[in-house]
Parts: C-alpha cells; structure tokens; sequence
C-alpha cells in the first residue's frame, strides 16, 4: 500500500510504501530474526555457526597448501571439543577437499 506525501525540499511528491502500518523507507529493521525452516527472507542477516567457522578455516588452510594430516592435525587442536580424535578432524577435510579440490 503506498500514499503520495511531499517530500521536504523536493518539488513534487514521492510514494511512502507502507508495510503493516510501518513504511518501507526506515522502520522497518535491517535484519529481520530467524523464520521458520523452508523460509528465507532476503533482509535476515545470517549468524554464522561453529560449524561455519570449522568449515572457513579448514579451506583457509587448503589455500596454505598444506596436507589433509596437517590440517586434520591443526583442526583436532584448535577445535577440540568438536572431534574425538585426529580421525574425526581428517575426516572433516577430507570430506571438504573433495568438495572443493581441482
């Protein structure tokens, strides 16, 4: 819905859209919180989890070029409550190398 309304020190008019009552223009928050699942709003400002952050830094360190052992060997150290053991971390990458390799 939207209405014409003078625009201060603009000749003529403008069109203030209006969303339930707030307008589209500065009311309406810039991140919108979760919805449910199957929904993606374009506006939601997406947090990312451990997960993320495990996944970011074993790509980081395929760009170093360095091993799958090696970064089996830094992940199990830098996220220890996330793998039991250096297996569980090889694992991870492996299964992300094949996704991302040449």
């Amino acid at each position: 819905m939207s209405r014409s309304v003078p625009f201060p020190g603009m000749p003529g008019e403008f069109r203030d859209y209006r969303l339930y009552g707030l307008s589209l223009r500065s009311e309406i928050p810039l991140c919108l919180p979760k919805q449910p699942a199957g929904k993606f709003p374009i506006s939601r400002c997406p947090s990312p989890n451990e997960d993320s952050r495990i996944d970011r830094r074993i790509i980081a360190l395929m760009d170093e070029k360095l091993t799958l052992g090696e970064i089996g060997s830094r992940i199990l150290a830098e996220f220890p409550s996330r793998f039991k053991d250096w297996y569980a971390a090889l694992t991870r990458a492996g299964d992300l190398s094949e996704r991302y390799s040449k």
